[in-house]
């Protein structure tokens, strides 16, 4: 899309419909229901195994859902093979590095989140970092 060009309202938007995936007796993704805008800024927080890389491999198409639905502009595109759906690998999609270990990496991947959101100036990511941390409670005084 060329610069200054306007995304028609909800074209962009991707909406997850009580999106679930079993593997085996495993519940990976219960029944998770979200709506993103285009152009807003997301991330999925959790512990190891709680369903992110899952989740976004079902956007992506990689990964088949149990049951739900994944719409893309108001379309849906659950069915659809990877090739076949207009999301590409700049989705900003990141996973935990081999090495991650404690809060200095849970830290390190919203700084950087925050840096490809837009934050910007010395230090803003490790502030935007700490602001996110300390909302969802994952952050000492």
């Amino acid at each position: 899309m060329r610069a200054g060009t306007e995304i028609p309202p909800g074209a962009g938007d991707v909406e997850l419909v009580s999106l679930t995936r079993h593997f085996g007796e495993v519940v990976a993704v219960d029944a998770i229901s979200l709506k993103i805008g285009a152009g807003e800024f997301v991330t999925l927080l959790g512990p190891s195994g709680s369903g992110k890389t899952t989740t976004l491999m079902m956007i992506a198409g990689f990964v088949r859902p149990t049951a739900g639905e994944i719409m893309l502009g108001g379309r849906p595109i659950t069915r659809k093979p990877a090739f076949k759906r207009n999301c590409n690998s700049d989705s900003g999609a990141t996973s935990d590095p081999p090495s991650a270990s404690g809060p200095r990496a849970a830290g390190a991947q919203l700084a950087g989140g925050a840096r490809i959101g837009g934050a910007s100036g010395a230090g803003s990511g490790r502030e935007a970092a700490r602001g996110g941390t300390r909302s969802v409670g994952l952050c000492g005084p």
